[in-house]
């Protein structure tokens, strides 16, 4: 963790955190934040949050997050820079 990161890390979770981000790892989860991201992963979720996104995934659930708000479970995948960026996302679309 770096700056001013708060992390939560339980089990065999991987947590890289920077800026301001807020992390919470349960599981086998990876999870790389910047920014004021918040993010919470569970299972083996695999999350990279930037600016101000805030993310809960489970189980094998597989996001990359720029800005806004996702949750995703099960076995989905989401891709969402907020811009001019295609847009991709299965199982559960971002909110």
């Amino acid at each position: 963790a770096y700056d001013s990161a708060t992390v939560t890390a339980c089990d065999n979770a991987t947590v890289t955190a920077y800026g301001r981000a807020t992390v919470t790892a349960y599981g086998r989860a990876t999870v790389t934040a910047y920014g004021r991201a918040t993010v919470t992963a569970y299972g083996r979720a695999t999350v990279t949050a930037y600016d101000s996104a805030t993310v809960t995934a489970c189980d094998n659930a597989t996001v990359v997050q720029y800005g806004g708000t996702v949750a995703l479970i099960a076995e989905a995948a989401c891709v969402d820079r907020r811009g001019p960026c295609v847009v991709c996302h299965t199982t559960a679309p971002p909110r």
